[in-house]
């Protein structure tokens, strides 16, 4: 093996030959052994430091990404230099498919993530004179390297697109690599090991056949990663319901208590129940655990007011495409806040919907809710008439001249795509209901039933446009069509905002 050393001062000659042959000891000792070595989530996440370092550095003055389109007919090609804006846009979308595909247990998700750092990975494993590790590990590695490359992504697009350079909150996140070595001899758990974060995955593969929503697999994962990360490692057997204690006060220093009590404690206790019931943990360190019920009876109500509705409407009416806009994220400005307060469709529902999904039947024009667009609560389609006055006020017209695919998300079609849409019509929504109790979008639905229940529309039928739950088991029978709704439907008065 012959290589320079990139120098003739004698010093530096002795130094870094000292450094190459211990690096070459590494790797011969790594070739040498024929066992695959497995790591622990700390050495994983000390591996994937290097990536994130690489991708949140600070922007290039001289460097710009380049985009290049190419005419299907003449095969023409044009050269143009993206703007900050439309670069950072790209970055995020970049970020969020990382972040998907971290989050995506499924063979294909370790596939494609085995594409993108396979070569990084390798070349980190390397330098620490791993030859293999064992399959569990390289799905961790891999997982910690696509969380620190979206990371290093959304730190580079925020100094890209705000010129925010604040200090950086996962620069100190990674700890000092210790070598396997050393790993081996640290004592061990009297406890068989359960990774902590690879229990959602145990768990959806009996859920996934039961019904339960890719929603649900999304928050549950969630949840197992932050108390990961909380108590500083993947070992669910040794998790106590001090822990789980600890854990419920530091999340309720970062959101709220309804958050932790709907959201993360079910998601704990469910999981480590199924663990318990399938014999993989001894105990549901999780299932005593609670936060103490709010004394706070003042509320104001969760229906937008007169004067939001028609703010919001008016806005969306006012809004104008930008120059160089996506049509579809114009049109979700334009018309998604018309078709939430005119069926009580929760907002991600009406976002995910797809050219093929505005159907005509028995003459009414409907939108059909469909988890086969991304998602929807419970996974039950649903078909909603519109209403006579979105018709009137042109909507057809923007679904007729669409292209096939979303109507109201610009990046992709999938998960991250229906996020960012999400957030980009929260953001529009909250110029126009600062009123923190009021959820900017869920708040149509409780609209849309105050105003029904107004007008003497019944409450089954109303359930039924909403995609609730019948009241009981007797009004669960039978079904209302599209006529019926449509006649329901009627009633329900227009929205008459200022710009109308």
């Amino acid at each position: 093996m012959r290589f320079s050393l990139r120098t003739a001062t004698p010093e530096e000659v002795r130094e870094r030959q000292a450094t190459a042959l211990a690096y070459l000891e590494k790797v011969f000792k790594a070739a040498r052994s024929e066992a695959p070595i497995p790591l622990s989530r700390q050495q994983c996440v000390a591996l994937s430091q290097s990536i994130y370092e690489a991708w949140s550095a600070d922007p290039g003055v001289s460097s710009r990404t380049i985009a290049i389109e190419i005419d299907t007919q003449t095969r023409e090609q044009r050269v143009s230099t993206l703007s900050e804006d439309d670069e950072a846009e790209l970055l995020r979308t970049l970020a969020g498919i990382l972040d998907d595909d971290r989050k995506d247990s499924t063979e294909e998700a370790f596939e494609r993530l085995e594409d993108r750092f396979h070569q990084v990975v390798d070349r980190a494993l390397d330098e620490k004179g791993i030859r293999e590790t064992d399959q569990a590990s390289r799905r961790l590695i891999l997982r910690e390297f696509a969380r620190s490359a979206s990371q290093g992504l959304g730190v580079h697009t925020r100094k890209l697109a705000d010129g925010d350079y604040s200090p950086d909150p996962n620069a100190n996140r990674f700890p000092q690599w210790t070598s396997t070595e050393v790993a081996s001899a640290a004592p061990q758990s009297p406890h068989s090991s359960v990774s902590l974060v690879g229990l959602p995955n145990d768990w959806w593969q009996e859920a996934s056949r039961t019904g339960h929503s890719e929603s649900t697999r999304e928050a549950y994962t969630r949840a197992f990663r932050q108390l990961s990360e909380f108590v500083g490692h993947d070992d669910a057997s040794r998790i106590s319901t001090k822990d789980i204690i600890s854990f419920k006060d530091h999340r309720l220093t970062q959101v709220s208590a309804r958050t932790v009590a709907d959201g993360d404690l079910p998601a704990l206790k469910s999981i480590f129940e199924w663990a318990v019931k399938n014999l993989i943990l001894n105990d549901n360190p999780a299932r005593d655990v609670a936060v103490a019920k709010s004394s706070k009876t003042h509320r104001r109500m969760r229906d937008f007011t007169i004067e939001e509705a028609s703010a919001i409407l008016s806005a969306s009416d006012g809004t104008k495409r930008q120059n160089k806009e996506k049509p579809q994220r114009w049109a979700s400005r334009r018309w998604a806040p018309w078709l939430c307060a005119y069926s009580g469709a929760r907002v991600g529902e009406v976002l995910q919907l797809r050219k093929a999904d505005i159907i005509t039947i028995d003459g009414h024009v409907c939108m059909k809710i469909t988890p086969e667009a991304v998602t929807v609560k419970g996974g039950e389609e649903r078909i909603i008439p519109l209403h006579p006055h979105i018709i009137e006020k042109g909507f057809m017209g923007y679904v007729e001249a669409a292209p096939d695919g979303p109507l109201f998300m610009w990046t992709g079609t999938g998960r991250s795509a229906w996020r960012t849409s999400k957030n980009k019509l929260r953001e529009f929504i909250r110029k126009h209901v600062s009123d923190p109790s009021v959820q900017p979008s869920h708040g149509w639905r409780h609209t849309f039933k105050t105003i029904g229940r107004e007008v003497g529309i019944e409450s089954d039928i109303l359930d039924a446009i909403c995609g609730h739950r019948p009241a009981t088991v007797g009004k669960s029978y039978g079904e209302f069509n599209v006529k019926a709704m449509t006649r329901a439907l009627q009633k329900f008065p227009k929205f008459n905002p200022l710009s109308s």
